[in-house]
């Protein structure tokens, strides 16, 4: 239940995330099941977006990406530099290996604590990465989807969860 079909040739579905103004961690999750029949150029994966109230920062945070590549399915995260232009942003292949699942159905997790992000899937971590900037404020989730001009993607997701534990305020 909770699941959605989307089917277009890049886009999504995005919700705000009310937190509280910072918290000491924050976890979010959703299961996907990807296209049937994939053909090279598709992509699905879910996205986050902290605070970006502070001028200047162009990023998306924290990515989980599957991508069809000849005739196997690529999970990638994308390393952002902040920078309006991106020149050094870049997709990085996990180096750890996700577990293969029989009906194409996967677990993901984003997680976001003292700094870094932990990406697992199926409940195994594949990789963690660093943030320059404080991402303490869970502000928005993506379930995206993407193909190459004409082709139609349908990938389903169930509804995302987040918990997050609030950061201790000093009376």
């Amino acid at each position: 239940g909770n699941a959605f079909d989307a089917t277009k040739k890049y886009g999504g579905q995005a919700a705000d995330v009310t937190m509280n103004e910072n918290s000491e961690s924050w976890t979010v999750t959703t299961t996907v099941t990807l296209p049937e029949n994939p053909d090279a150029g598709m992509s699905v994966g879910l996205w986050t977006d902290s605070d970006y109230s502070t001028e200047n920062q162009y990023r998306t945070d924290a990515i989980i990406q599957a991508f069809y590549e000849k005739d196997a399915w690529a999970w990638k995260y994308y390393d952002e530099d902040g920078s309006p232009t991106g020149q050094d942003s870049q997709w990085i292949t996990f180096s750890g290996t996700v577990p293969a699942t029989e009906n194409d159905e996967y677990k993901l997790e984003i997680a976001y604590a003292n700094g870094r992000f932990a990406y697992s899937i199926n409940d195994v971590t594949v990789g963690t990465s660093a943030s320059d900037v404080d991402n303490s404020r869970l502000q928005s989730i993506f379930l995206m989807i993407g193909g190459t001009k004409g082709q139609t993607v349908s990938a389903k997701f169930t509804q995302p969860e987040v918990t997050y534990i609030s950061a201790a305020t000093a009376e």
